[in-house]
């Protein structure tokens, strides 16, 4: 009986579903492996934030003092966003299962972790928007995280929208959280058993 429900269930869910969780869990593992790459560059930096307007350090002597007074706190601010990401990345997949197997508090969290990487993206944006515009390493990288980070959110508000649609549909939402009552078996249901047999025999 269990393995006939199973292979009822799965011919029940939604294509949709299943394209959704796979994108999901795809580009998460893809961005959760890049934010770790950022991370354990910048956790090699952070010890050396004490020494950064060091004259005599020579980590930092190839940047100017407008590069390393933006180092200063873009650096710590980069670690925030990376586990950030790193974190989202881990709910989208665990949100992506949920939505393949049919849990009901995966329909709230798919709506929500999508938001929240915008919310991240946006930020992680502005954060590289203020770095010196300068010619070398810190304004090459930081011009092209900008565009990165901003094309991102743009991706998220594309799947908020796509989520919003597909999501409501009456077939999808019947499979993550199931059906609700109908009215009428709703108000059937607070009446209760004998009330109803003396409105049957009221009627007759």
């Amino acid at each position: 009986m269990d393995v006939v429900s199973s292979k009822s269930q799965a011919k029940r869910r939604p294509r949709g579903i299943m394209l959704i969780a796979s994108l999901w869990t795809l580009t998460s593992i893809v961005r959760a492996y890049l934010g770790l790459q950022t991370l354990i560059v910048d956790f090699g930096l952070l010890p050396y934030l004490s020494s950064l307007f060091d004259p005599s350090a020579p980590e930092w002597s190839i940047y100017s003092i407008r590069e390393r007074e933006w180092i200063s706190f873009g650096l710590p601010a980069e670690t925030v966003f990376s586990l950030s990401i790193i974190a989202l990345c881990f709910l989208a997949v665990l949100t992506a299962y949920g939505l393949f197997t049919a849990k009901r508090w995966s329909y709230r969290s798919a709506f929500i972790v999508p938001a929240l990487a915008t919310i991240v993206d946006v930020a992680a944006g502005a954060l590289y928007a203020t770095a010196p515009a300068e010619q070398g390493f810190i304004g090459e990288i930081a011009r092209a995280r900008t565009s990165l980070f901003l094309s991102l959110a743009m991706v998220n508000v594309i799947w908020i929208i796509v989520i919003s649609i597909y999501l409501r549909k009456p077939d999808v939402k019947q499979y993550i959280i199931g059906s609700s009552p109908s009215p009428a078996s709703a108000s059937r249901a607070k009446v209760g058993p004998k009330r109803q047999s003396c409105l049957i025999s009221n009627r007759k």
